[in-house]
């Protein structure tokens, strides 16, 4: 019986070793997650893209936070695409 209680926690002590460490998402999930995101080029805050508004220019797609950000941006884009460059 001893042998047997030994080989049991034995065997459940192997598979919790097997089992353990830190779970990371997958890549896909990542590269999804990603997509979902955007970074605000007005004041560099990151949100859900769908609580952004899309501004295009220059044949490329930004994000600002609010109506305000878009004015600002769209008053001196250049200014504001350099300094997120820089980030």
């Amino acid at each position: 019986m001893k042998k047997f209680i030994l080989s049991t926690l034995l065997i459940f002590s192997i598979a919790a070793l097997a089992d353990c460490g830190p779970r990371s998402p997958s890549s896909a999930a990542a590269a999804e997650k990603a997509e979902e995101t955007a970074t605000c080029i007005y004041d560099g805050m990151t949100m859900n893209k769908k609580d952004m508004l899309a501004v295009d220019f220059g044949g490329k797609t930004y994000y600002t936070c609010d109506e305000k950000e878009k004015t600002e941006f769209l008053k001196s884009p250049d200014k504001y695409i350099k300094a997120a460059q820089k980030m």
